[in-house]
């Protein structure tokens, strides 16, 4: 059970890790580094459309 766990946290730090630092440093951007966010122009349109 113990092995398990260990292996389960392990992959969770590996992950993290290349989310956000490994991938960011090759040029990948992710959502960690803030690609995902959606631009205020973009914002202010959607509010505009939906009124």
């Amino acid at each position: 059970m113990f092995h398990d766990a260990l292996w389960f946290f392990g992959f969770v730090i590996v992950w993290y890790a290349l989310m956000r630092y490994i991938l960011p440093a090759c040029g990948i951007p992710t959502c960690m580094t803030g690609a995902c966010q959606i631009k205020k122009e973009e914002r202010k349109k959607s509010n505009a459309t939906k009124q």
